[in-house]
């Protein structure tokens, strides 16, 4: 029925999820050798530099934002790297966050070398990339270097006034990791907005920010730079996201408190929600897997859904990555799945679920009265009619010319009223090569009409999920086809079926009488 099928979507994602790992991997263990190797304890800081390779010179080059004479050999340009580095470093020290800070402080309370520290592979090659932390193995341990000559400029920069700019690099940091959380990407506008009000600040130097942010961005691998703000490292199209965003002007972004952007902003950070607890405890207890195993493949899933994916699609990954021939477990983990979907912030709908606006649409509260926690339905109906949230589950239509000429189709909740379009098509033989539209209210080319993608004002098509439409059993629409012969098709909602497996793709049930000629012969 669709031009790309929902099994095809999920084996992509799949098929990228796994590529990502698998690249993961290979430069997690290119890194081990490079950070690991054997250091001399009584190397200079012209030493350890050397002993780097030409890419990772340029990386501290570039931090540096330093040129370089060209012509010049390795040693000559080691020489002047170690000049610019002393003069400069006091730069980089001004990124630091509370981490970093700390962990700088205890190399060089050690004496210069330390064995104790925690750090990714990422972070390591941060501190390496600015030469000011150098890696390897001494004695048999590994352990992270600091050279005097930085060590004593260190020192002299420590002070009250330094020790208060890293706690406020350290809330910048935090808090614009958790917006990420929730939004996916931010524009540098809004986050200098928020973070000034966060000090209660009329503005702040926007350049500063920018740079202690995609500092952090390197750092911790949780946010990157993209053309005018921050975005998600795990999102997957950040223009998109800010696209679907910008499209819904009356929804208000997901307004938590302060805190919580804050514990959001916490690397490795996942909203414990009831559903997904329940969800963790389902694969856990069924697959015979460690709860933190089952815990990372649903983070997994919740970021396919902050990027947009259907809940067929996410029935499909959990398909491929689980057996679940059975159908009774199936249907369980079905159920499960819809919860998850339901309760998870997505960032097409600015932080905010389909759970939480379900709830708000039902009380028929005002945002303007819940300060932005909660808004009007992700798709609204055309006219009058307001949606209920989000019903999952399979929606079974029976789609008819006439009395005796129909056919009956079933489609889940998460497909939309552009798949029932394509699906009606394949039921009756037609072409898809002329206008339509579905109105509402059952009267042709009435305003309460979704049009086709591209055509006239909308709302459109591919923008109206079944689950969001408010649509009950019984509930009668008109599909009208090809505006010129006006092939009129009367839509009936017969069922919702909220226990059964999702179907992926939409399926033709059974029908009654010969489909038409789309173009009869009339000479």
């Amino acid at each position: 029925m669709k031009k790309k099928s929902d099994s095809e979507a999920y084996q992509r994602l799949w098929g990228a999820l796994e590529a990502a790992r698998l690249h993961e991997a290979e430069l997690r263990l290119r890194r081990e050798r490079k950070h690991w190797r054997e250091l001399d304890p009584a190397a200079s800081y012209a030493e350890l530099l050397a002993g780097l390779s030409t890419d990772e010179l340029a990386a501290i080059q570039r931090n540096l934002d330093w040129q370089g004479r060209s012509g010049l050999k390795k040693a000559e340009r080691i020489a002047e790297l170690v000049f610019v580095l002393v003069e400069r470093c006091a730069k980089l020290f001004d990124l630091f966050d509370r981490d970093q800070y700390q962990l700088v402080r205890r190399v060089i309370a050690a004496g210069g070398y330390t064995g104790q520290f925690d750090l990714q592979p990422e972070q390591l090659e941060y501190f390496r990339e600015r030469g000011l932390i150098f890696s390897g193995t001494l004695g048999g341990e590994r352990v992270l270097r600091i050279p005097d000559e930085l060590a004593a400029l260190f020192a002299q920069h420590d002070d009250v006034a330094y020790q208060r700019r890293v706690r406020r690099n350290s809330a910048w940091i935090r808090r614009s990791q958790g917006l990420l959380y929730y939004y996916g990407t931010v524009s540098f506008a809004r986050l200098a907005k928020i973070l000034a009000e966060a000090e209660a600040l009329p503005a702040l130097d926007r350049m500063e920010m920018i740079a202690v942010l995609t500092s952090a961005a390197d750092y911790y691998q949780v946010m990157r730079r993209v053309d005018f703000g921050m975005a998600h490292r795990r999102a997957l199209d950040w223009r998109k996201i800010e696209a679907k965003q910008a499209a819904r002007p009356e929804l208000p972004f997901y307004g938590a408190e302060p805190a919580a952007w804050d514990r959001a902003g916490e690397p490795g950070f996942y909203e414990k929600s009831p559903a997904l607890q329940e969800l963790v405890r389902f694969l856990a207890s069924h697959f015979h897997i460690a709860r933190d195993v089952a815990a990372k493949t649903v983070v997994e899933w919740e970021y396919a859904i902050k990027n947009g994916v259907s809940p067929e699609v996410l029935l499909g990954l959990a398909q491929q990555r689980f057996s679940l021939a059975d159908r009774e477990l199936l249907g369980q983990c079905s159920g499960l799945l819809d919860a998850f979907y339901g309760a998870t912030r997505q960032w097409f709908l600015k932080g905010h679920s389909l759970a939480e606006l379900a709830v708000v649409e039902r009380a028929g509260a005002d945002p303007a009265e819940t300060g932005g926690t909660a808004a009007p339905s992700r798709v609204a109906s055309p006219g009058a009619e307001r949606p209920a949230g989000f019903a999952p589950g399979n929606y079974l239509f029976k789609v008819a010319l006439a009395a005796s000429l129909w056919r009956q189709i079933k489609l889940a909740a998460g497909h939309t009223l552009l798949d029932l379009h394509r699906a009606i098509q394949e039921a009756y033989g037609f072409d898809d090569a002329h206008r339509y539209a579905f109105f509402m209210d059952g009267r042709p080319y009435s305003r309460q009409r979704y049009e086709a993608p591209g055509e006239g004002r909308g709302p459109f098509v591919d923008q109206a999920r079944l689950g969001e439409l408010g649509l009950a059993v019984g509930r009668q629409f008109l599909y009208l086809f090809d505006f010129g012969d006006e092939w009129r098709f009367r839509v009936t909602l017969e069922a919702i079926l909220p226990d059964e497996p999702l179907v992926l793709r939409p399926e033709l049930v059974r029908g009654k009488g010969r489909s038409p000629e789309q173009y009869p012969d009339y000479s």
